[in-house]
């Protein structure tokens, strides 16, 4: 039938051409739909193009599942389960498209197939994770859409293709609140903040709130799974949060490679293996890593540090005098006295290491004596990174070149 209405088009415009013709040069041509100064075969395309994207709002997005790379959107089904064009609506916030479902039939023998989406959009597994390591981008037709094409070998499933796409989710990101923050552990360096966990335990992102005060995330109480397997993991937090170890010692440096981050306000740290000395090539699952703020920090207040970093803030205060770390002093110097050789600070369980001692600048260091001024002879004076306070190295003694497995015989006081 449609044959039928298409060839009867076709001859209507084409013997209407020598009518047409006859029209003065400056007037427009009855038919000449392409505008090319004739009327022919390219206009009866025109035509059957506007019949059927006669349906296709400007205003309104669509989605598209099926077996080419279309040149425009068209043909608009109202059926969800049929490979095609399908409007989403004014707006993307709310929409999902979940194949799982409803199936999309595209085709009655298995073949590869596409999907073009809005660029708000975005394809996830049933896992949550991203899918785009089964799709090749591909070039898109279609001004503010992006177009893929399933891949057999990344998806790995030896078919050479699908009759129903299943197992497919599509989604917006509208639950982002540009008020709140969020944390993310996960297996890539995300380009966005997207797809919120409700579940600490499952990698990706999360939401904290809207204020970084008293936030604590512990992999330790709560790992964190990312991986059947063992991969490398990057770790991306607002800019006023840190990582920390189970001792209390910032490992930013220490066990991570600081890395590009895609989002402002945030920064990115990738695992290093390297640094980390375990053995592996990855986790299955983050566990001793501790993400928190620095929000007990009163600026009234003195503290005074001892650890294995020069930290560039105070930050992650201890409350047993004996771990390394940050301590709170109180909103005097006066009357202050850390005795080291009636409570010495456990530095380390497997090694000898060299610390660095923070006080403020009003505070000295002494030998047990509690007389001798120690500063100059027991450490070198480093770089403080932080007003107001000073910062000193300690020398290793000839004997335990390697440094110390514990702070003892010194004393803090002004």
């Amino acid at each position: 039938m449609k044959t039928k209405f298409f060839f009867f088009l076709t001859m209507l415009l084409m013997s209407s051409v020598g009518v047409f013709a006859q029209s003065e040069t400056n007037t427009p041509l009855k038919g000449d739909l392409n505008e090319d100064g004739k009327v022919d075969a390219a206009d009866v395309v025109v035509l059957v193009d506007i019949i059927m994207k006669k349906n296709v709002d400007p205003n309104k997005y669509y989605w598209y599942i099926g077996t080419e790379n279309p040149a425009s959107i068209s043909n608009i089904q109202t059926d969800n389960t049929v490979g095609g064009w399908h409007e989403i609506g004014s707006s993307l916030s709310g929409f999902v498209l979940d194949t799982n479902d409803n199936p999309v039939h595209i085709s009655e023998t298995r073949v590869p197939y596409y999907i073009v989406i809005p660029n708000e959009l975005d394809i996830y597994d049933s896992l949550g994770d991203k899918m785009y390591y089964v799709f090749d981008a591909v070039t898109c037709n279609i001004s503010g859409y992006k177009a893929y094409k399933w891949n057999a070998e990344k998806d790995g499933s030896g078919a050479p293709g699908v009759k129903n796409v299943t197992g497919v989710i599509i989604k917006s990101n509208d639950n982002i609140d540009p008020n709140k923050y969020y944390w993310y552990i996960g297996t890539e360096n995300p380009a966005s903040i997207s797809n919120i966990q409700s579940d600490n335990t499952v990698g990706g992102w999360h939401e904290i709130g809207t204020s970084l005060s008293g936030f604590v995330l512990d992999t330790d109480a709560n790992p964190v799974h990312i991986s059947e397997e063992r991969v490398p993991y990057y770790v991306i937090i607002p800019n006023g949060l840190h990582i920390y170890d189970g001792l209390g010692t910032n490992i930013e440096e220490l066990a991570f490679d600081e890395v590009t981050c895609n989002i402002s306000g945030y920064k990115a740290f990738k695992w290093s293996a390297e640094k980390d000395g375990g053995g592996f090539d990855g986790v299955r699952n983050v566990t001793g890593v501790i993400i928190k703020s620095n929000d007990n920090i009163d600026s009234n207040k003195y503290y005074w540090y001892i650890g294995v970093d020069n930290p560039s803030s105070i930050s992650n205060l201890q409350t047993d005098n004996t771990k390394p770390g940050w301590h709170e002093i109180g909103t005097s110097l006066s009357g202050f006295v850390l005795n080291t050789d009636a409570n010495s600070i456990q530095l380390s369980s497997d090694s000898r290491v060299i610390y660095n001692v923070i006080i403020p600048n009003d505070l000295h260091i002494y030998a047990a004596d509690g007389t001798t001024n120690v500063e100059t002879t027991y450490f070198n004076s480093t770089t403080c990174n932080i007003n107001g306070y000073k910062a000193f190295r300690d020398i290793p003694s000839e004997y335990y070149p390697d440094g110390e497995w514990e702070v003892t015989g010194i004393i803090l006081k002004q």
